[in-house]
Formats: C-alpha cells, sequence, structure tokens
C-alpha cells in the first residue's frame, strides 16, 4: 500500500515536471505599439453636462503618434445628435470615418446619410464635422429632402442641428410655403 502511494506521487511529479509547449506568437498578426484597437464603442460628446452626440462604431482604430494622433472608424460610423431635452434629434451615419484630435475634425465618407426627426434627409459622399467651429459642411455633391422638397446642391455648410443651412450651386424643387414665405 504505502509503496502504491509512493509509486503513483512519483508519477504525479513526473507527470507535473513535464515540459510544456512554448506558444510562439503569430507570425501573421503584427503588434504595434502606436495602435490602440477598440470595439462597439460609444463615444459621448457633452457641453455644460448636456449630451449633444453619441457616436456608436463597430472597430476603431487609435494611432497614437506624437505629431498627430487619429482614430479611425474602420466599420463604418452612426453619430445621434441631441436637443435641449436631449433627446434624438437626427442621425449621421457613414461607412468610414476618421478624427483628428487636435484639429477635432472628424471626416465622414462613403454612403453619408443623415437624417433628422423632421422627416429631412441628406445624402453625399463626404462631410466633415468640425467640432471646435460647431460646424458640419462639403463641397462635395449632395441630395437634400423634405416633405415636397427635393434640392441638389454643389457643398454646403451647417450648424451641429442642422437648423441653419447654407447651400451652394443650388438646383431643386422648393415647396411653394417656402417660395411665398420668402416673397411676404
Amino acid at each position: 500500500m504505502v509503496l502504491r502511494k509512493i509509486g503513483l506521487l512519483v508519477l504525479i511529479l513526473l507527470t507535473a515536471c513535464k515540459e510544456t509547449e512554448s506558444i510562439e506568437p503569430r507570425e501573421d498578426i503584427k503588434l504595434d505599439p502606436q495602435k490602440e484597437y477598440a470595439v462597439n464603442i460609444e463615444m459621448l460628446y457633452s457641453d455644460s453636462a448636456r449630451i449633444k452626440a453619441k457616436i456608436n462604431a463597430g472597430l476603431m482604430v487609435k494611432y497614437n503618434n506624437q505629431r498627430d494622433s487619429y482614430e479611425e472608424f474602420l466599420n463604418g460610423v452612426r453619430v445621434s445628435f441631441f436637443d435641449q431635452e436631449e433627446e434624438e434629434s437626427s442621425v449621421l451615419t457613414g461607412k468610414y470615418a476618421i478624427r483628428y484630435s487636435g484639429e477635432d475634425l472628424i471626416y465622414i465618407r462613403d454612403s453619408v446619410v443623415w437624417e433628422s426627426i423632421r422627416e429631412e434627409k441628406l445624402e453625399t459622399s463626404e462631410l466633415i464635422w468640425d467640432d471646435r467651429k460647431q460646424l458640419i459642411y462639403t463641397k462635395k455633391f449632395c441630395v437634400i429632402q423634405r416633405p415636397g422638397e427635393l434640392i441638389l446642391s454643389q457643398g454646403f455648410e451647417a450648424n451641429q442641428d442642422f437648423t441653419e443651412i447654407k447651400l451652394n450651386a443650388i438646383e431643386g424643387e422648393l415647396a411653394n410655403s417656402v417660395l411665398k414665405e420668402k416673397e411676404e
């Protein structure tokens, strides 16, 4: 019986001392200390303790360069804008975005769509969001739809909640109510 226990103990010790396989890093993955990855992110922008915007993205890569750090949103981005009561007033989406931290600029590209709760819709290939100036603009062709209106424009500039919009080189059909307001 004692011999059996000693034999079992020796067997356990030999098994425990067995050399384990070393884990080698995968060669197809190259780690870069200048990059940080984040998935399923949510970023909030606030002013005076009120949420102004919320950014959701599936994949973000942050580049930590000494001179210019920036974040890329590779799988698209969804930006929700909020009114004074912190209710969602509009949504901006795009398939790609890049945010330059030092400049407070966000470029949203590829199938960019903005929609408001007032049934307004803007479609373009690129929008630039200047957080410092609180402006959203583009020089690219865009289509703006409102109830009874279809406006084609070669660029525009708007405040962050899209209540004040300046259009460049416009073409389209405007609702009669808008034309009557302008005449009066």
